[in-house]
């Protein structure tokens, strides 16, 4: 298939106001994977959107965000990874991080595992597991997780905390009802030993509505709470 040209070159600017850069071979990575996910999208149903732009626009972009935030090495946990947001922005932007990607669905699982070999991807690994699975199997902590809508934030805050290491970091996206989800999640927080790290708010291009990335941090000082930041 004939490579389309990637329109994410037209938020250079809105990008850099989140210490966002893409490099040319970073481009040419999302370039790659989106062609990928529009060709499936036509069989698979991966994702609702149809068009690059808005692929770019709705997906591309807050995953960016994201991985700006996101320590350049470590071990990450993508739950319900998905068509591969935010994964695969973060592995093409923090290419040193090792991802492992949990995805129970067989044909998105199948898709994210055709993406490592045609992105030629390494330290990424692709599980078709449930997150209750994985967690009683895990071995090693994960210094961060994120998690695009898989499950309510109690049960992913709840759930992940066994397996993150102190100090690790839980990313969380939410739409305009952050800080309300948040406070109805402080009892799960408060048991996981969570502490609200910082709630980052940015409004994507052409979108009236406010978003959030929630980051929440595992520590072990009792004198660290969950309260919310202001």
């Amino acid at each position: 298939m004939r490579a389309q040209t990637i329109d994410i070159r037209s938020f250079d600017s809105y990008l850099s106001r989140h210490a966002v850069r893409l490099s040319e071979s970073q481009i040419r990575l999302l370039d790659l994977f989106l062609n990928e996910l529009l060709e499936w999208n036509k069989s698979f149903n991966l994702v609702g959107l149809r068009s690059r732009h808005q692929v770019v626009r709705h997906l591309v972009l807050d995953s960016l965000i994201c991985a700006a935030q996101l320590p350049e090495k470590g071990q990450l946990l993508d739950v319900g990874s998905g068509s591969g947001f935010p994964a695969l922005p973060i592995k093409i932007y923090r290419p040193d991080l090792d991802l492992v990607l949990l995805e129970p669905n067989r044909k998105k699982a199948s898709f994210l595992k055709h993406l490592k070999r045609t992105l030629s991807l390494e330290g990424f690994r692709v599980l078709r597991k449930r997150l209750e699975a994985h967690v009683r199997s895990s071995k090693h902590p994960y210094h961060c997780v994120t998690s695009r809508a898989a499950m309510p934030a109690q049960k992913l805050l709840s759930s992940c905390a066994p397996i993150l290491a102190p100090g690790g970091l839980i990313f969380l996206f939410l739409g305009k009802d952050a800080k309300v989800i948040l406070e109805r999640s402080s009892k799960e927080i408060a048991q996981a030993r969570l502490a609200i790290y910082r709630l980052q708010a940015y409004q994507l291009p052409a979108m009236a509505q406010p978003r959030f990335i929630a980051i929440l941090k595992k520590t072990t000082d009792e004198a660290l709470t969950s309260s919310m930041p202001s």
